[in-house]
């Protein structure tokens, strides 16, 4: 079977772009618009280069590699780690509930991490939130690989 690779998705990439243009736009207005000061024009210039940079790291960081190879042998993480199905004792998915109040209500922000726990009780986390498959898809694929490679 091939290898299953879990890429980071692109789904956040126009919300990353329209932040990067809602801060940046008021300041090219002030500086056209408005006759400013030496200081108040570096200061403009400098944080439009400061949320430029951050918008450009968080597109690039986005191109960065898959985050998850699945195949027969085993799974290899981001870093590069291998680990073999064997090695492996358990793998869940922590689904984390968060409630923050605001002047509007209370909103709930929920994030969805893997949870790998290997034999020598080593635990490994990875954020799925910003995968291209979601949670379930992926505890159903490591079930899979797993059950193939270790036939009863």
């Amino acid at each position: 079977m091939r290898p299953l690779v879990i890429k980071k998705s692109w789904k956040s990439l126009p919300v990353e772009v329209a932040n990067v243009i809602v801060f940046i736009v008021p300041a090219m207005m002030v500086l056209y618009f408005y006759e400013t000061n030496l200081l108040v024009f570096i200061l403009l210039l400098i944080y439009m280069l400061v949320v430029l940079a951050i918008g450009v790291y968080v597109i690039v960081y986005l191109r960065r590699p898959q985050d998850l190879i699945l195949s027969d042998e085993g799974v290899q993480f981001e870093d590069k780690a291998f680990y073999k199905w064997q090695e492996l004792q358990s793998y869940e998915i922590l689904k984390e509930t968060f409630k923050n109040r605001t002047a509007e209500g209370d909103t709930f922000n929920t994030t969805h991490t893997l949870v790998v726990v290997l034999r020598d009780g080593t635990v490994l986390r990875l954020a799925t939130d910003h995968l291209d498959r979601e949670p379930q898809q992926i505890i159903a694929a490591f079930d899979e690989r797993k059950r193939k490679a270790s036939p009863l």
